[in-house]
């Protein structure tokens, strides 16, 4: 039979790779250039945040209490180490917003956020002020169109970007 404490120290594994999966996206978005839209408000950021402060502080004194020979209930700990993970990998979650990124487009539907990066966008062309529509170069479909909404005082700005990456349709 498997321990308690060898399943909190399996999903503290999980959690981790989860974790490096969620910053391996930001990282290989770039930087935001034009943000296009939220996807995260501001209440749910400042639980997250707390969320990471509170059991940040938590696994400190965990650790230095283990440091300084003094007895630390191990379950409590592993506990602690998962609601910690999670907490991070929330707030790296909300990062990703809907976009113009240094690495190409960012577009958000529903719940799930996809990734295009510039060389698989075929070309563009404006739908209406506030909303565009971009060709995606597939390897088993020829073409997929999406779409994207924006704020109309940006499409200047985001029209500019997209000229120095793809061809305007």
């Amino acid at each position: 039979m498997i321990d308690i404490k060898m399943l909190y120290i399996i999903a503290i594994i999980v959690a981790f790779c989860s974790m490096l999966l969620q910053l391996y996206r930001l990282i290989r978005e770039g930087n935001l250039i034009v943000k296009t839209q939220k996807n995260i408000i501001f209440i749910e950021a400042m639980l997250f945040i707390g969320l990471t402060i509170f059991y940040g502080i938590s696994v400190t004194f965990n650790i230095v209490s283990y440091l300084n020979n003094e007895e630390v209930n191990s379950k409590k700990f592993l506990q602690e180490m998962i609601m910690l993970q999670c907490s991070v990998c929330m707030l790296l979650q909300a990062r990703r917003y809907s976009g113009i990124k240094k690495n190409g487009i960012s577009v958000q539907y529903d719940k799930e956020t996809y990734f295009y990066k510039w060389n698989e966008i075929k070309s563009y062309k404006w739908i209406n002020e506030d909303e565009f529509q971009f060709q995606i170069l597939q390897k088993n479909n020829p073409t997929i169109y999406k779409t994207m909404e924006i704020g109309a005082y940006k499409q200047q700005e985001i029209d500019e970007v997209l000229q120095s990456y793809i061809l305007k349709n």
